[in-house]
């Protein structure tokens, strides 16, 4: 499709629907966030990023040895 087949296709969903773009209303963007779940997921992220830093920081000393 080119962009002047998108335009009609848009113009006449625009023209068949009260609000416009209904079609794709809820499937995209980001997913809303749980308040409760944000700060669990994030020191979870810390913890795993701090195990991961002592294990690169381990394998480079044994490696300049």
């Amino acid at each position: 499709m080119n962009g002047t087949e998108i335009d009609l296709f848009t113009a006449r969903l625009y023209q068949f629907t009260d609000k416009g773009l209904t079609v794709t209303e809820g499937k995209r963007g980001p997913k809303p966030v749980d308040a409760q779940s944000e700060p669990e997921r994030l020191y979870s992220e810390i913890g795993r990023l701090k195990m991961e830093l002592d294990w690169l920081k381990k394998k480079s000393r044994m490696s300049l040895s």
